[in-house]
């Protein structure tokens, strides 16, 4: 099934922590706009015990001339995956206990987020076929309130995978495979 043998491999080196490093693949201009279902399906697999805390895997954003674009992405968290929005609206973390992320096998990944400006998206996270992050009546995009200050012109133009951003002072490897991305 999934090997590693075909699938993109991403090695994040060890540093300083007070240092975000990356290695991921980024698609910029892409079209998801205000009204649609995105849905994002992925198998990746994570290599070894280090510590993960706050290594982000998946991020959905609009780029922005100076710094970082708002955005939303999932991140591992107390060893869990969670929903981190780089704008003002609180994460989505899972409920009780939730499901950990396995590690040193492949985990089937689904995301699918209706983008709204108003409290009218969604968001919902599946992990090898369980649902382990939603929310309904949420506002999966910024408010345009200045495009300089983090406003989205009502889309995200942008997709990216693998070691998105990590801050840790661990070095990370992991593999993606089978990546599927549309809309509706």
């Amino acid at each position: 099934m999934h090997s590693g043998n075909q699938s993109v491999r991403f090695f994040g080196v060890a540093g300083d922590p007070n240092e975000t490093k990356k290695c991921s693949i980024n698609k910029q201009f892409m079209a998801f706009w205000e009204g649609e279902t995105v849905k994002v399906d992925f198998w990746c697999y994570i290599e070894g015990n280090e510590d993960i805390d706050w290594l982000f895997i998946f991020d959905l954003e609009e780029k922005v001339p100076v710094g970082a674009g708002p955005g939303m992405r999932l991140a591992i968290v107390d060893n869990k995956l969670l929903l981190e929005h780089k704008y003002p609206q609180p994460n989505v973390e899972q409920e009780g206990s939730g499901v950990a992320f396995p590690r040193d096998q492949w985990v089937h990944i689904e995301f699918e987020t209706k983008l709204e400006r108003k409290n009218k998206g969604y968001v919902r996270v599946r992990q090898d076929g369980a649902q382990i992050l939603s929310v309904d009546n949420w506002q999966t995009l910024p408010k345009d309130i200045l495009y300089a200050n983090q406003g989205t012109k009502g889309m995200y133009n942008q997709i990216e995978f693998g070691l998105t951003a990590n801050s840790d002072d661990n070095s990370h490897v992991m593999y993606l495979d089978d990546v599927s991305v549309s809309t509706d």
